[in-house]
């Protein structure tokens, strides 16, 4: 288990963010709203592994496959 399964929504919408300003993707208002407005402690998840990696929006939100 990894230490982030206990945090909140809002505690894991503020990493994705915190991780995304560090990478390549420029962190929009309408990025921060979605990634604020998301409620699903998994989505934020899968958004956080990520964030670091994607240079584009489409990317980070793209669904997941599998």
């Amino acid at each position: 288990m990894t230490a982030e399964a206990n945090w909140s929504p809002a505690s894991l919408a503020e990493l994705v963010l915190a991780l995304a300003d560090v990478g390549p993707l420029e962190v929009t208002d309408d990025i921060r709203m979605r990634v604020n407005a998301c409620s699903d402690p998994e989505q934020l998840r899968v958004w956080a592994s990520r964030a670091m990696q994607v240079t584009d929006p489409d990317a980070l939100f793209a669904e997941r496959t599998g």
